[in-house]
């Protein structure tokens, strides 16, 4: 509504005034993180005003400016966990992004999405973070068609299909940790078949 959007235009504003007092040189890592959170604060305002296509598109390229910036100062090797936040966060901007674009770049910002998320998950684990490793799994596995015809495809689907289980156990959520057992079975058996077939 209005004032949600009006809230994220002021942290907007609030990021830019930050950014003017952090300068990169002096302090870097208070640049990256405004930096962070102004690509956040882009990309929920483009989410909400995607009635109008052009000023969607253009938060969200704003916003993916905002977080290669971010990710330029951050390190891996530094701040681990904001390195892994600004991919994540990232990779959910292209994966929105994707599912408004037309023709085949919708393809290309899934792959993009993906190879972000992908980096997250050398920092978050099963072990620390369990619902955030689920979740980043379980969305790589939802952009991924089981009957990918590209066998990378379908291998690297399974691969993240034996992750979230590793975050979820059957007492977390019954339901959900049966279906993606299911998932899993169905994915396997998509394999064999495929394989079955080019013999």
């Amino acid at each position: 509504d209005d004032e949600t959007l009006g809230w994220f235009r002021e942290s907007l504003a609030a990021f830019d005034a930050a950014l003017r007092v952090c300068g990169r040189e002096t302090y870097p890592a208070c640049w990256a993180a405004a930096q962070n959170g102004r690509g956040g604060a882009l990309y929920s305002i483009g989410h909400r005003t995607r009635g109008d296509a052009n000023s969607a598109f253009s938060h969200f390229r704003q916003s993916l400016v905002a977080f290669d910036a971010a990710l330029s100062e951050q390190r891996l090797d530094m701040a681990p966990l904001d390195w892994a936040e600004t991919h994540r966060s990232r990779g959910d901007m292209l994966r929105q992004y994707g599912s408004w674009a037309v023709g085949g770049f919708g393809a290309i910002y899934d792959v993009l999405a993906i190879e972000g998320y992908r980096r997250a998950l050398d920092v978050i684990n099963p072990q620390s973070m369990p619902v955030l490793w689920h979740e980043l799994n379980s969305t790589i596995v939802a952009m991924i068609p089981q009957d990918t015809l590209r066998d990378e495809d379908a291998r690297l689907r399974l691969a993240h299909l034996r992750a979230a289980l590793d975050g979820l156990a059957p007492g977390d959520d019954p339901q959900l940790w049966a279906d993606q057992k299911m998932a899993l079975v169905g994915q396997l058996l998509y394999l064999g078949m495929d394989a079955e077939a080019e013999e």
